[in-house]
């Protein structure tokens, strides 16, 4: 098993070719990139496990009217009431402070196709995910 979540967060501050800039948690080109190797090495495509998050990371942003992917960030954001933990947020504790904050999901990508390896998302009551590799 290989999880392909988790490519990015708060950590990426010490990383000098990625820095202090807001990244969604995976990537599909990164994860493709990734996993050339294991092609390489004759893995069974079927034994990889591509993980859906339930939970989301969280920064301290530089700019807080810049808000999405590509902005400056400072550091995690602060700890839940519920994880504890700098930068992370169950989807139970991301929904809640929605609600609070009148705040409404930016969902980047519903649907999308890459090099013949497709993924379906679908978000409304639950989470449906299609993976066909």
């Amino acid at each position: 098993m290989c999880l392909l979540a988790n490519l990015h967060g708060s950590w990426d501050s010490d990383v000098k070719t990625l820095g202090q800039i807001v990244r969604g948690q995976a990537d599909v080109r990164e994860i493709r990139n990734n996993t050339i190797p294991l092609w390489f090495d004759g893995l069974d495509p079927q034994k990889i496990n591509i993980v859906l998050a339930m939970y989301g990371r969280g920064y301290t942003l530089a700019d807080p009217s810049c808000n999405s992917l590509g902005c400056h960030f400072i550091g995690a954001s602060k700890p839940a009431e519920c994880t504890k933990s700098e930068g992370v947020m169950s989807l139970t504790e991301i929904k809640r402070r929605a609600t609070e904050l009148n705040i409404k999901p930016k969902y980047l990508n519903k649907y999308f196709t890459e090099l013949g390896k497709k993924i379906q998302g679908k978000v409304e009551q639950r989470v449906i995910v299609v993976c066909e590799w």
